[in-house]
């Protein structure tokens, strides 16, 4: 995520990084990221604007406020899937997609689990699961 944020905190010729970025700038980075889980994302983001509003983030304490984020996450059971839940949503948008009524690609699949409000995984623990690499 470092570079990520030192792409757009580069200043000057010497190209020097300042150790802060605009709320915008850190939306981008956290959105086009694979690593952070939406629910991850919002809640860094949501504390960033209250501890610095949206001019000037300093990320250079991301490492132990992303640690404080999982672990708030953890402790208060937001990752809780009810499981019932999901499975209706899955279904539901698997009909959708499927042109015969049963069968679904396993990108479509992949994408349906991601778009998930309901369930916690990063792209790549989705991608695990579904096949898509070797750890």
């Amino acid at each position: 995520m470092l570079r990520r944020f030192h792409k757009f905190d580069t200043h000057g010729e010497k190209k020097e990084h300042r150790g802060t970025i605009s709320f915008a700038q850190m939306q981008k980075c956290f959105w086009s990221t694979s690593w952070l889980t939406p629910k991850e994302s919002n809640l860094l983001l949501r504390d960033y604007v209250m501890k610095y509003g949206y001019d000037e983030i300093d990320y250079l304490n991301f490492e132990e406020d992303l640690y404080s984020a999982r672990y708030e996450l953890a402790n208060s059971c937001i990752m809780d899937t009810d499981l019932g839940e999901l499975e209706d949503y899955v279904l539901t948008a698997c009909n959708k997609l499927s042109k015969d009524g049963k069968t679904i690609e396993l990108p479509a699949i992949y994408t349906i689990l991601k778009q998930s409000k309901s369930i916690c995984l990063t792209g790549f623990q989705l991608a695990v699961l579904l096949g898509f690499s070797n750890p």
